[in-house]
């Protein structure tokens, strides 16, 4: 009778190195799925992103008619400068604007403050929000967003 041999440490320990691992399937099926959740996980954080740099055209808006009203309150009329009521404002995804109100553009009742998402940035894409405004008309300050000739408003400015 044969007596059984033992086997050797090193080729029990080759054995091991050959079962151990990930099968091709395997590595396969992962990156699919890891393909799959960034497809879904992409778009929902550039919309996230795009939000959330709106947020920057709120702010700059409401910083001017703060100062706007500042100005009015020592002054006769209504600023026509952005410069002069908020200096050195860093803002990086829009351009400000200010127009004055009715055919003349008068500064006396009112004004139109705009943020305009710069031509050449990552806000350029908002195809929902691409001009924010406020409009001061006659004491009466109202909040309007555009994209195109279609009124946006309601995805823009936060109830």
């Amino acid at each position: 009778m044969r007596t059984p041999r033992r086997k050797s440490p090193a080729l029990l320990s080759l054995r091991r190195l050959q079962t151990a691992g990930f099968t091709l399937i395997e590595l396969m099926l992962t990156v699919v799925i890891i393909a799959i959740l960034a497809a879904v996980a992409l778009p929902s954080y550039k919309e996230y992103a795009t939000r959330s740099r709106r947020s920057e055209a709120i702010t700059a808006i409401s910083a001017v008619v703060q100062a706007q009203e500042r100005w009015r309150a020592n002054r006769s009329s209504y600023s026509n400068s952005v410069t002069d009521l908020v200096g050195s404002l860093q803002i990086q995804h829009y351009e400000l604007t200010l127009e004055g109100i009715g055919e003349t553009g008068s500064y006396a009742t009112g004004y139109v403050v705009k943020a305009t998402a710069k031509s050449r940035g990552l806000q350029n894409n908002d195809s929902d929000c691409p001009v924010m405004m406020a409009t001061m008309t006659g004491g009466q300050l109202t909040y309007s967003a555009q994209a195109g000739q279609v009124n946006t408003t309601s995805k823009c400015w936060p109830k």
